[in-house]
């Protein structure tokens, strides 16, 4: 899927396009030394109860949750952030190499935004059913890639894959100058 039907798509299922999903880039950036930081695998960390201001065990925060990797799904595909979890499903983001050198671009010519973004416009352009069967086209979609970088062949092939962050990922304050 190209970048223009990816946000297309988002539009019809009522998520954030990549233009709407640029805050929390920009948040990202700015709390790379905020006192939450995680530093973990010599890059900075930022936890989703930090980004949602909402604590594990708040009966809301499946949904909270939820929202945020919605928002940041954009930024993930495009390889701008990356996520990680801890073996008990507790989610971090981070900044990847290019996408820290786009919210520096972005903090230099004047355009970042600041966190946390506006609530999304209502979305009532299409009727709950199309939204419906959109979501779940557009979920199939993502599946199948995902599906397909999953089963393709790793480049060593001794290769286990990505691994979780600790349960108690060492949180301190990430000291990467933000300037350079």
């Amino acid at each position: 899927m190209t970048d223009e039907g990816d946000d297309k798509a988002r539009r019809m299922i009522c998520t954030d396009t990549y233009d709407e999903s640029l805050p929390f880039l920009d948040g990202l950036f700015s709390f790379l030394d905020h006192e939450d930081g995680c530093d973990f695998g010599g890059r900075a960390w930022t936890s989703e109860t930090f980004l949602t201001g909402i604590d594990y065990g708040d009966p809301n925060g499946r949904t909270y949750f939820g929202h945020l990797t919605l928002a940041m799904f954009p930024l993930l595909w495009r390889r701008l952030v990356d996520s990680n979890s801890s073996v008990g499903g507790h989610v971090w983001y981070s900044l990847t190499e290019s996408g820290l050198s786009l919210a520096r671009e972005r903090v230099k010519t004047g355009v970042a935004q600041p966190y946390p973004p506006p609530p999304p416009d209502d979305c009532d352009e299409y009727d709950d059913a199309f939204h419906e069967l959109a979501l779940d086209f557009y979920y199939n979609i993502r599946k199948e890639a995902i599906h397909n970088m999953e089963s393709a062949k790793p480049v060593q092939v001794n290769e286990i894959g990505p691994v979780p962050m600790p349960v108690s990922a060492p949180l301190r304050k990430f000291r990467q100058s933000k300037a350079t």
